[in-house]
């Protein structure tokens, strides 16, 4: 564990500015946005072999299909968040863990699932979604003032479990021309009655089982919701035939998903600035370094 006097410079870029977080420009830049191939040669042998370790059958999360079907690592929250700093050291704080330990490489931010879909992951048209129960537990540990959401270093909720169960989302209107084939059995003699068909919205898919932190899972999904939420923002002043289209897309999401609502509440409350000075200077988040004892 590291610690660091607030004085001493952050191990990120000190930089964090809700717009260029969720703005659709931003998100896009060349200059921010790391191909598949670029995030996937960042992640470190030693994590990807804890990643196998966690899912052994190394096979598609979705579709559940060999490894040898182009099966790829992913980042569910994207690695470049890590240069946020204000951000992630909100989080820390927010999460319950220390100053400087939260890292966008841990296994329980990466995931096995075909190219496909992940190119369609990184194209922000589906997420996965905690079960409920999951979801109520972060829910109760916010605190609403006026028609805020907030949450407290106290409240996060602890899970001994070592994997969870989530739902497929399409939050794109292009997955209406997408269909899932998921082998329903490992065999290696596979028939066609060992495979099913999942098209739009996809809740015939089962339950997906993986080593994913809810935590991570639901900062990416409010992440994402929020984005749709900006989008139609700045298409308003622009483009009202733009602005429906998104607005009907959003409308949609939250009727197949009406848990998404308390997502973005959980999301709103662990992105809310804080007294970065105040957090830093307390020493059980923010222990002093060995030098400074």
């Amino acid at each position: 564990m590291v610690g660091r006097s607030n004085k001493t410079p952050p191990r990120r870029l000190p930089v964090w500015d809700e717009s260029e977080d969720t703005s659709e420009a931003s998100e896009e830049s060349s200059q921010s946005k790391l191909s598949n191939e670029q995030e996937i040669q960042t992640i470190p042998l030693e994590v990807r072999q804890q990643v196998d370790k966690a899912n052994p059958k190394e096979r598609c999360l979705i579709e559940n299909v060999s490894p040898y079907l182009a099966v790829e690592y992913v980042y569910y929250m994207p690695r470049r968040l890590s240069a946020m700093d204000d951000m992630l050291t909100c989080l820390e704080y927010y999460w319950g863990i220390k100053y400087l330990t939260l890292s966008l490489d841990t296994p329980c931010n990466i995931f096995r699932v075909g190219a496909s879909l992940h190119t369609m992951f990184d194209d922000y048209m589906w997420m996965l979604v905690p079960e409920e129960d999951v979801i109520i537990q972060f829910l109760s540990s916010l605190s609403k003032h006026g028609n805020k959401w907030y949450a407290t270093r106290e409240g996060f909720p602890k899970f001994q479990n070592t994997s969870f169960k989530y739902r497929f989302a399409p939050i794109s209107a292009e997955m209406k021309a997408i269909t899932v084939l998921r082998q329903n059995d490992i065999t290696t003699n596979v028939q066609p009655s060992d495979v099913t068909v999942h098209l739009y919205p996809f809740q015939t898919l089962p339950l997906l089982e993986s080593h994913l932190r809810p935590e991570f899972v639901i900062f990416e999904a409010g992440r994402r919701m929020q984005r749709l939420q900006d989008l139609i923002n700045s298409l308003m002043p622009i483009s009202q035939e733009a602005t429906l289209g998104v607005t009907s897309l959003l409308n949609e999401i939250k009727t197949q998903w009406p848990i998404s609502d308390k997502i973005q509440r959980i999301y709103q409350a662990w992105t809310r600035r804080l007294d970065l000075d105040y957090i830093l200077a307390l020493p059980e988040f923010n222990p002093p370094s060995e030098e400074e004892r």
